[in-house]
């Protein structure tokens, strides 16, 4: 297993704010994977590059 990303790195992958990593986290259907570990959320870098191919135009 890779290293976990934090809400902050996968912003930044993204280019969006952390706020908006939320938001892609609660779409109803396309959305952001994550993990929680010890109450926070992290994303594995799998996830996140999936989520990028779902979403080109």
């Amino acid at each position: 297993m890779d290293k976990l990303l934090t809400k902050r790195e996968v912003a930044k992958i993204l280019g969006v704010s952390p706020k908006t990593v939320d938001r892609f986290r609660n779409l109803k259907t396309n959305r952001l994977k994550c993990v929680k570990v010890n109450g926070t959320v992290r994303f594995e870098r799998f996830d996140v590059d999936d989520f990028i191919k779902k979403h080109k135009r």
